[in-house]
């Protein structure tokens, strides 16, 4: 169509066509949202592909864990594994070593929610370490058929590698327009009235 409707304030996962839901063999690739491009007079799919990796940048209460927990039903949907790391450090120390020796035979999606809280948490050598190992992981992921899922307040500082080595970004909602430009948003998409999970 020439025109297209706004995207509605909620989106169930059921409304997300996939090509590749509903088959035997797990997927390549997993929707978890739509994305709008008026300016191109199109309406596509968000996915991730086998190895890409996403970072989720928002502010409090803007829909960060569960954009992590659709992401996560989106990938089971198309038979992937999926784990969910929450911030503590002996889980996420362990994760990363058994996450480099391994190779999977299906698709591996790793979500890591409030990534900054759990660097934050390690004791400073430890965290040096870490980061290095994840840094690596990310690098390597596609070899490894894993995918990672990153979310965080910001996307600046120390976490800003981390940011870099991800194909894909989702920005959404922050404080201000400032802080928006500080994430490393574009400041025509910045909107102050953003509900939960849009970006």
């Amino acid at each position: 169509p020439l025109w297209y409707p706004p995207l509605p304030a909620q989106l169930p996962l059921n409304a997300i066509a996939a090509d590749s839901q509903n088959t035997d063999e797990p997927s390549e690739s997993i929707a978890f949202g739509r994305v709008d491009q008026p300016e191109l007079q199109r309406q596509e799919n968000a996915a991730l592909r086998v190895g890409e990796h996403l970072y989720v940048v928002g502010g409090r209460r803007s829909g960060r864990t569960t954009a992590l927990q659709t992401i996560r039903e989106a990938a089971r949907r198309n038979g992937w594994q999926t784990y969910a790391l929450e911030p503590n450090v002996e889980a996420a120390w362990d994760l990363v070593q058994l996450l480099r020796a391994g190779t999977w035979n299906t698709p591996y999606l790793i979500t890591i929610d409030d990534v900054d809280i759990l660097e934050a948490s390690f004791a400073d050598d430890h965290r040096t370490a870490w980061m290095s190992d994840l840094l690596a992981l990310l690098r390597m992921a596609k070899q490894r058929g894993i995918t990672i899922v990153l979310s965080a307040t910001t996307a600046s500082g120390p976490l800003g590698k981390l940011h870099q080595l991800c194909s894909h970004t989702l920005m959404l909602q922050l404080s201000s327009r400032n802080e928006w430009i500080l994430q490393g948003g574009d400041p025509s998409h910045y909107q102050s009235t953003m509900p939960p999970g849009r970006g």
